[in-house]
């Protein structure tokens, strides 16, 4: 499938960190993704799935309802984030989920998602939040990520490096990225 993420619009910059997750996981693998806005990463993540061959199941998250920076999105958001990822959503690649992250997250097992990505709300309690009940879920050796770990979001690094610690990490660009051990 011929990548069209880049029709769509978003603030997606780390292809090689979403290629190298695809390229390093193992057929019957579970990711996530938190954090969808009108799916440029949905779409690149997708593609890749889907070219790999591998069966990874995907799962894309998000309220639709934008964070505090993005204003009144009322209910065209999710209706665009559809139709941007119906060629990935027919083929049964990407499972788009419309809720809030903390919503959602019970209905995951604890240590059975092994890539788990977090590009939801940016404020430090948010992502707090969000790192404190998804890495429960991730398995012994899987990965928990995230984007915006740059100075234009210090809540971000903030509660990054008081959870996962600073030394623990890795960054890419402006992804950050832990592995559970």
């Amino acid at each position: 499938m011929k990548h069209f993420y880049n029709e769509i619009q978003s603030w997606f910059d780390y292809h090689d960190f979403f290629r190298n997750a695809v390229a390093n996981a193992k057929d019957c693998q579970k990711f996530v993704e938190i954090g969808v806005w009108k799916g440029g990463s949905t779409a690149f993540m997708g593609v890749e799935i889907f070219n790999s061959g591998k069966n990874i199941s995907y799962d894309a998250i998000d309220s639709f309802k934008g964070s505090p920076e993005h204003g009144d999105v009322k209910d065209w958001l999710y209706d665009e984030a559809c139709k941007n990822l119906k060629p990935l959503t027919d083929v049964g690649v990407v499972n788009l989920i419309k809720g809030y992250s903390l919503d959602v997250v019970n209905n995951y097992e604890n240590e059975s998602i092994d890539f788990c990505f977090i590009d939801g709300a940016h404020e430090y309690e948010d992502v707090k939040k969000d790192i404190e009940a998804w890495l429960p879920k991730i398995k012994k050796g899987g990965i928990l990520s995230g984007h915006d770990y740059d100075k234009s979001w210090v809540g971000v690094i903030n509660a990054v490096d008081e959870l996962l610690g600073k030394e623990n990490i890795k960054i890419y660009k402006s992804v950050y990225c832990y592995e559970k051990s």
